[in-house]
């Protein structure tokens, strides 16, 4: 599954975990204010290209946020989400691997390479978004 080598891929890779120590969350961040700075990730769209004998290649459109609400080390809390976000970029950019499961990971490509947002709790939000091309287990 795409989710899950997506969140292996992460906790995998030292600049992310130096970062949000393994605070990756699907979907949504949680509440708890405790558990930032943290990444959360979705799917959030998808087209494929079947043959007459496969699904083909699939292309999973992939949005993950950085976020951070407490500034650190001096730092503030846009300037940690920021970081986190190239740290994001670095890893999954280019990202290629068959899964356990038989899916292939043929490529990723940076789609989105940032929007930043910022609510009214303060919390800082830097999202990026890639396709991700890939091919089912046979």
């Amino acid at each position: 599954m795409i989710q899950e080598g997506l969140h292996a891929l992460l906790a995998a890779d030292t600049s992310v975990a130096a970062i949000v120590n393994g605070r990756i969350f699907e979907i949504l961040a949680p509440d708890d204010r405790q558990l930032y700075p943290c990444l959360s990730y979705t799917l959030v769209g998808g087209s494929s290209e079947p043959t007459m004998g496969t699904s083909g290649v699939l292309r999973e459109r992939i949005e993950i946020n950085a976020l951070c609400l407490e500034p650190a080390a001096g730092k503030s809390p846009y300037t940690i989400a920021a970081y986190l976000r190239a740290a994001v970029i670095q890893a999954v950019n280019g990202w290629q691997q068959n899964l356990s499961d038989g899916t292939r990971v043929l490529n990723t490509v940076l789609l989105n390479p940032g929007t930043d947002f910022c609510t009214e709790d303060r919390i800082f939000r830097c999202m990026v978004e890639f396709y991700v091309l890939y091919t089912l287990p046979n």
